[in-house]
């Protein structure tokens, strides 16, 4: 989930800076494919755009952004820091260009967190911050520190993961009226804090928060509000409460089925993590059955959504 909703907020705020011609119509419409992930679709539009020579270095940078984002999106890691790293040259190095230099930096860092470069993920994401700080932008500092939170999780570093999280908040706080899909963020992050630190209450609060502000940005039936549904259930299952769990587990699957398809790494994890609940509600069989079946199908998805991984992308294990 982590990485899953700054599109929106390069899509508000370059929109206006991309001018209204052609090419800005084209660039709304594949930011508009991106939310709804459909990430092939937006690459055919976004790559002659970014190929176009005529554009201007700050239009190129941030179609090279957001190409880069829809192959992330689509499991090509390769490609993805390729056009990161080209956005950023594209840019140079003038101090106008820092707000659209931060948003490259938290992109690319989003991305070596997936494919488990913690430490260069680290070091974006505080080049960014360190952007953003003499930016004054609270909304991107949330964002940030939501970020660097969750990678103080994945080193079980939970104290500094809290310390991050409370300035995230704070900075949330100054920021006024946020948009949904950075609380849902900060949210889900809060969560996963609070399961790790078995307060399975304070998880359920803050995965429900997350679902309503995913719910509320996309629809019913969307990815993230799929997998917002199992992150739901297996802290409700956790907490004690199986029935409420497998229900949540069950729409979430039932989403993700709809939306990714049945050999989506997401849902072959979800589907793992639901077999995990049913055996523990006495349901020994047939979460057996599921599990073996996830099981046998995930080496192949994680191909297909890594095809240019050279490192682990366990980075997306249930959590």
């Amino acid at each position: 989930m982590k990485a899953a909703f700054p599109a929106l907020f390069l899509m508000i705020h370059c929109i206006p800076l991309m001018g209204q011609n052609g090419s800005a119509d084209a660039f709304a419409h594949a930011l508009n494919l991106i939310q709804k992930g459909q990430s092939a679709s937006a690459v055919e539009i976004l790559r002659p755009l970014a190929d176009m020579e005529s554009q201007a270095s700050p239009k190129r940078a941030r179609i090279q952004t957001m190409l880069g984002f829809a192959y992330k999106q689509g499991g090509q890691y390769a490609l993805a820091r390729q056009c990161y790293e080209r956005a950023l040259t594209n840019l140079g190095k003038t101090a106008a260009s820092d707000p659209d230099r931060a948003t490259i930096l938290d992109y690319f860092g989003s991305l070596e967190t997936d494919t488990g470069n913690t430490s260069s993920a680290e070091s974006l994401f505080l080049q960014a911050l360190e952007i953003d700080k003499r930016l004054m932008d609270h909304e991107r500092l949330t964002t940030l520190y939501t970020h660097l939170a969750g990678l103080e999780i994945e080193k079980r570093q939970f104290k500094e993961a809290q310390r991050h999280l409370d300035l995230a908040m704070r900075e949330q706080q100054q920021a006024g009226k946020s948009q949904t899909e950075l609380l849902a963020d900060l949210y889900v992050t809060k969560g996963w804090l609070a399961n790790e630190n078995n307060h399975h209450h304070e998880a359920i609060d803050d995965y429900s928060q997350a679902l309503a502000f995913c719910e509320k940005s996309y629809g019913e039936h969307h990815p993230l509000v799929g997998w917002s549904y199992l992150l739901l259930g297996r802290a409700q299952g956790e907490s004690g409460d199986l029935s409420e769990g497998l229900e949540a587990m069950g729409k979430g699957l039932s989403i993700l089925k709809n939306t990714v398809g049945t050999n989506d790494v997401r849902y072959l994890i979800g589907e793992m993590a639901y077999s995990k609940l049913l055996d523990r509600s006495g349901r020994h069989g047939e979460a057996q059955r599921l599990s073996a079946e996830a099981e046998h199908s995930l080496p192949e998805a994680f191909k297909a959504h890594c095809r240019d991984c050279s490192t682990s992308v366990w980075s997306l294990r249930f959590h």
